[in-house]
C-alpha cells in the first residue's frame, strides 16, 4: 500500500484553513495556497530525512504515540 504523505498534508489544509492562514499572514488566499503547496514537500522531505536513522524513527514514533499528541488536529484546524 502506498501513502502519499504530501497529498495528506495538503488535503488537511482546506479552503477555510487556507483563508485563515491568508488572513493571519495578510496575503491573498491564492498566495497562501501556493506557498503551502511549495512548502509541504519540503516539510515532508525533512521529516523523512530525520527518520532515516533508527533513533530518529523511534523518536518520531514516540512523539506520535505520546499522550500529548493530538490525533484530531486536522479537525481542529478550521
Amino acid at each position: 500500500m502506498s501513502v502519499n504523505v504530501i497529498q495528506l498534508v495538503q488535503g488537511a489544509l482546506t479552503e477555510s484553513v487556507l483563508q485563515q492562514l491568508a488572513t493571519k499572514l495578510g496575503v491573498a488566499p491564492e498566495a497562501a495556497k501556493r506557498v503551502v503547496g511549495m512548502i509541504a514537500p519540503a516539510l515532508v522531505g525533512s521529516l523523512m530525512n530525520k527518520v532515516a536513522s533508527p533513533e530518529g524513527a523511534r523518536r518520531l514514533f514516540a512523539s506520535i504515540m505520546s499522550p500529548d499528541s493530538n490525533a484530531n488536529i486536522v479537525d481542529m484546524l478550521p
